[in-house]
């Protein structure tokens, strides 16, 4: 029984289909079918696994069974002749090489799992570094210490576990590498074996391989056929890993005359990943001296993807020390910069800054990551850097990504650095955005942070446009907070700048912010309005009546009235009576824009303050621009003034002079004894007279009538008190409304 016939029955057993058990073992189900048929040999990797799933399944087949299967096998591959042994070989090595691929892929999944465990535990110590710092307890600092010390073993220990699951992907991508060469040698030993003929130019080629000149092997590349081309191909490859160097450049170069770049191309990585360091140093040279601009890329491109970084930062100095040009030697650092991952790219920068002093190149290499790499990595570098003890090469990779970036890539950038240990780099970043950005920048910027994370950063970058930032810039950033639905902000940024800058450079913002209706810079005035006190509003009123822009500050004045409680309006309306130029055109507008019973209640609260001019000035104004409402006003007052002794009543204003708080305590202890309580002394109704040793005299005239006056003003006083207090309360309730709606529409805006 040969082989193949007694190993059918063995994988039966496990009654598993092909494809099932080949993606169990990572074996193609049609390389499992030639196994069991006999057309190929399987190795003996295959066996050792089979036995040990036959043993799992309860099937196990015994130590002798197992020995004569080995042997049958060997006996098979060694009847077999080349091609099967050959073939034997390639499947070994390709298993190898998938095992190795997925090791790898483990291993890369461990370091990423490990790397985010020691930025986690970085911010850890970051905070607990800000605790110890504030804290002045002794206990309290006594166990943070003891928190941040653990912490920071926790930290030395993920940070060597980092480093060894580096080295040890590092030897399985060069392990891998290795059987990757071992099985490209197979095919082309297989290839050769089967599919080339026997006669002809090729077969003596093939026997002396070695020996070829140059010419020879380029004339076989050129006058390969479809059959031949691999082959040829791997006869180059060979003749470019094993020859002098010299050899192996003319090789590639007359390749690349001879009109075969594909090739060269493809055998070149097999070279460099033989060559030494000075070797591909020369190599570099060579190519660069002749132009040949690709194959210089591509050399590179294999060296920095495919070796350590140690030796990246070798071949970049040895390229800085054989020549002038810097060129070739920055390039290798910057394509370092580009691909590799950050926990290589720190110590290499590192290494060529502070060991070696190409400063230059480490800048080069900046600008590279801050045009190319992702922002995580970036974030990851500039961390390390900083850690490292460089925090101006952090910075500056910070604010080239600042000026070359789109806005988005510099708000999650900056974003992610407020919340780690560069929060400060951060916070220098906002401010000089604040100061020397553009406004479009700083709008798009801030609008993609968002409002959780940027309230802070948007009412800053407000507040300084306000106070220092030109009218045309803030104008930009007005408009540019509007588009982005952030319009609380451009009022914000308006109404403090009225407040705080000079007549012109209003002038100058406000004309910047009109459009030819004039809409944009009123809408930002009423929406600022809203968010103001009356003494600001008075303020942004006068500063505009100081330019040509007195419209606006009309519009400004008449919508406060408009659109606030009576009490305020009166109080607006009374400040306003001391500059009379201001006074006469808002008194018109208010009254254009209010109801006669609005009039009156505002009429009503001038009265009571008492600013009897001001109300006056008012009822006649109304008179002027209506003269036919001169009835129908005198009944509103008179209707106000009786919804206001009413609410007086209400509050318990009109009995303050009848009834003290006193007097129902004592009424209750009366009507609980059984007694009645006799009549109070008020000021309408004097006490009678008592016919008792205490008896209350009447007063005389005179006396009674100056009594009767205090009392008068005295209820007067009240009477305005409460007033006040009323149009208090009412003024808290509209304000507490507003702040409540400006909260809810994401908006906490404060004035100066």
């Amino acid at each position: 029984m040969d082989f193949a016939s007694r190993l059918r029955p063995l994988f039966d057993s496990l009654r598993v289909s092909y494809r099932v058990y080949g993606k169990r073992r990572n074996i193609t189900a049609s390389a499992i079918c030639r196994y069991l048929s006999g057309e190929r040999i399987p190795t003996q990797r295959f066996l050792e696994d089979l036995f040990d799933d036959l043993a799992a399944a309860g099937a196990r087949v015994d130590d002798e069974e197992q020995a004569t299967l080995l042997r049958l096998r060997q006996r098979a591959l060694n009847g077999g002749g080349p091609v099967q042994q050959t073939q034997a070989q390639l499947e070994e090595a390709q298993q190898e090489v998938r095992d190795c691929l997925a090791r790898e892929s483990e291993l890369q999944g461990e370091l990423q799992a490990r790397e985010q465990e020691l930025r986690e535990n970085q911010e850890q110590l970051d905070r607990l570094r800000r605790e110890r710092g504030s804290s002045d307890q002794a206990a309290q600092l006594a166990w943070q210490s003891s928190q941040y010390e653990r912490v920071e073993a926790e930290r030395d220990r993920l940070r060597d576990e980092v480093d060894e699951l580096r080295e040890e992907l590092f030897r399985e991508r060069d392990w891998r590498l290795r059987l990757t060469e071992q099985c490209r040698q197979l095919m082309w030993q297989l290839l050769v074996t089967e599919r080339v003929p026997a006669a002809g130019g090729l077969e003596s080629l093939l026997s002396n391989a070695e020996s070829a000149s140059v010419s020879e092997l380029v004339g076989l590349a050129a006058a390969a056929d479809d059959r031949q081309l691999a082959v040829a191909t791997e006869l180059i490859r060979s003749a470019g890993r094993h020859r002098p160097l010299g050899d192996a450049v003319d090789l590639f170069v007359a390749l690349h005359e001879a009109g075969r770049p594909q090739q060269a191309q493809a055998t070149l990585p097999a070279s460099v990943l033989s060559r030494t360091v000075s070797d591909v140093t020369e190599l570099i040279g060579a190519f660069a001296a002749r132009g040949l601009d690709d194959y210089t890329a591509t050399v590179i491109r294999t060296w920095v993807e495919l070796q350590s970084w140690p030796e990246v930062v070798e071949l970049t100095v040895q390229l800085h020390k054989s020549g002038e040009d810097p060129e070739p030697g920055d390039t290798v650092a910057m394509a370092a910069a580009a691909v590799r991952s950050p926990g290589d790219v720190i110590p290499l920068l590192l290494e060529l800054n502070l060991r070696h002093g190409l400063s230059s190149t480490v800048e080069r290499c900046l600008d590279v990551m801050a045009k190319e790499r992702e922002i995580a990595a970036l974030v990851v570098v500039a961390d390390g850097l900083d850690e490292a003890g460089l925090p101006e090469l952090c910075r500056q990779l910070v604010v080239l990504v600042v000026q070359q970036r789109r806005s988005q890539d510099t708000a999650e950038l900056l974003r992610q650095l407020s919340q780690g240990r560069l929060a400060w780099l951060a916070d220098e970043m906002f401010d000089e955005l604040n100061r020397y950005g553009r406004p479009r920048t700083i709008v798009a910027v801030l609008s993609g942070l968002g409002f959780a994370d940027g309230a802070a950063r948007i009412q800053a970058a407000a507040e300084y446009a306000a106070e220092f930032r030109s009218g045309a810039d803030a104008a930009a950033l007005v408009r540019g907070f509007q588009t982005v639905d952030l319009s609380a902000y451009a009022a914000l940024i308006t109404g403090n700048f009225v407040l705080l800058r000079a007549p012109e450079e209003v002038t100058q913002l406000m004309r910047a912010l009109d459009t030819p209706g004039g809409e944009s810079a009123g809408r930002c005035l009423e929406e600022a309005e809203r968010r103001m006190t009356v003494d600001q509003i008075l303020r942004m009123g006068r500063k505009l009546f100081a330019t040509d822009l007195r419209e606006h500050g009309c519009d400004l004045l008449a919508r406060t009235t408009q659109s606030r409680p009576a009490g305020v309006a009166a109080e607006l309306l009374a400040k306003l009576s001391e500059f009379p130029d201001i006074a006469e055109p808002v008194f018109e507008r208010t009254v254009w824009g209010l109801s006669l019973q609005a009039v009156a209640e505002v009429i009503v609260s001038l009265r009571s303050r008492p600013r009897l001019d001001v109300a006056d000035r008012l009822a006649k104004v109304t008179e002027e621009l209506n003269p036919d409402s001169r009835e129908a006003l005198r009944e509103e007052v008179e209707a106000a003034q009786e919804r206001r002794a009413a609410n007086l009543r209400r509050m318990g204003a009109g009995d303050i002079f009848q009834r003290r708080p006193i007097d129902a305590v004592q009424e209750r202890r009366y009507a609980s004894a059984g007694q009645e309580w006799p009549e109070p002394v008020s000021a309408s109704k004097p006490a009678r007279r008592s016919r008792g040793r205490h008896a209350l005299h009447r007063a005389k005239p005179k006396e009674q009538e100056t009594r009767d006056e205090s009392v008068a003003a005295l209820r007067r006083t009240v009477e305005r008190l409460a007033a006040d207090l009323a149009e208090a309360r009412e003024r808290l309730a509209v304000e507490t409304v507003r702040r409540r709606a400006a909260e809810g529409g994401h908006c906490q805006c404060q004035t100066v």
